[in-house]
This record gives structure tokens, sequence and C-alpha cells, in this order.
């Protein structure tokens, strides 16, 4: 009984034996480690601004998205500044409406880099659905235009521009720009 005592005691005495030097306390957050970070200038392959579809190296960064679990987001990174962030996951077919830039990988395992998921043309509300899309596209224009504008600094953007467009959320006038 006296060791069971003793043995409860201990944390106690521990701790009134520390002085106030000793706790280590922090009024600052640190932030939680992101594995699911791309850093745009070393993963990014090429982008395209028709269809949206991205591509990324080394294939093992494409291999874990494509593992990822519903729910996972990802966030870009560019010349050490974060671009886009916490940017869901989703596989095409997916039941979920997003209204937001989402990575959509489609039934080939390609990616996608969308304003919103699916297509407005499917919703029962499509103007409202439209209307919020571009409102968060037009939030992030400044963080597009750096994108496309490094992308195309490197070689790796991906202009196809055929008289029509599958760009949704952005208008075609956005990415004429870019070309």
């Amino acid at each position: 009984m006296r060791i069971k005592s003793l043995l409860l005691a201990l944390p106690l005495l521990l701790l009134a034996a520390c002085d106030d030097e000793d706790l280590v306390t922090t009024t600052e957050e640190t932030p939680p480690a992101n594995d699911n970070i791309i850093d745009v200038e070393h993963e990014v392959a090429h982008f395209s601004t028709l269809t949206r579809s991205i591509a990324f190296m080394p294939d093992s960064v494409a291999d874990n998205m494509r593992s990822a679990m519903p729910g996972t987001a990802v966030s870009f990174r560019l010349e050490g500044e974060m671009l886009f962030q916490n940017v869901p996951i989703i596989s095409h077919g997916s039941s979920d409406i997003f209204n937001d830039l989402c990575l959509v990988m489609n039934s080939d395992s390609a990616f996608m880099l969308l304003d919103g998921y699916p297509d407005i043309t499917t919703l029962g509300n499509p103007d409202a659905a439209e209307a919020e899309r571009a409102d968060n596209a037009a939030a992030r224009q400044t963080e597009w235009e750096r994108f496309i504008s490094y992308l195309r600094s490197q070689g790796r953007l991906e202009w196809e521009y055929n008289g029509g467009s599958a760009v949704i959320g952005i208008k075609d006038e956005f990415f004429q720009d870019y070309a």
C-alpha cells in the first residue's frame, strides 16, 4: 500500500521540485507539419490553361495524391510563398459539390485543377454555383497570375485554344492574357 501511495505521489513531488524557469510555455502555436505541400518550382511538370490538367514530377507526387484519403487537402507553394491553400483532392464522379478550387483526379488517374466540381451544367441551380465559383476564382486571381506566369517562364504552361474552352470558373479572357 505504501508503494502505491509513493508511486502516486512521485509525479507531484517531481513537479513541486521544478522551478518556474524549468517549465516550458509558449504563446505561439506551431503550425502542423503538412506533407501535402506541392512545390510548384520542383513538382509541377506542366499545366494546361484550357483543360486545366496538371501533371506532377516526380511520379511519386502524383502517386501520393492518388492514394490520399478522401477529404485530404493539398497546398501549392511557389518561391517560398503559399499560393493555393487547402485544396481538396477529389475523385471524378464524386457526389460532393465543390464551388471552390479543387484538385480532381479523373478516371484516367490524371489531375485537373478546377474552380469547382462537378460541371455547373449538372447542378440544379447552376447560376448560384457559377456566381460563387466566379467570386472564389476572382479572390485568388493574383495567385493564378503568379502560378501561370511562373509556369510560362519555365516553359511548362500548355496553351491549347481551338475556339472553345473547357475552363470552369475563370473565363477565357483571363487565360488568353497568358497565352
